[in-house]
């Protein structure tokens, strides 16, 4: 996603693969999200799901491991409340 720079290309081609899934009833998920123009577009296809560096950086395992219950072997368990 970070590569959408507006051309009717790239247009047409998310609008095929948001059809092409939607038409198989399968949810879109798109990844790379990072800015907000980008987030405006991919809702108005219609879009399921978005995921990018607009929403967060990655980080460690360890910081989310304690979300599916699962202990690490090293580092924190549970994210520090400061």
């Amino acid at each position: 996603m970070s590569k959408l720079d507006g051309t009717q290309q790239s247009v047409s081609i998310i609008r095929g693969i948001i059809a092409l899934a939607h038409g198989l009833k399968l949810p879109v998920v798109a990844e790379g999200v990072e800015t907000e123009d980008q987030l405006g577009f991919l809702a108005s296809e219609g879009c399921d799901e978005v995921q990018g560096h607009l929403f967060g950086r990655p980080g460690p395992i360890e910081q989310y491991a304690y979300l599916i219950g699962r202990p690490t072997t090293h580092g924190p368990t549970v994210p520090d409340a400061a």
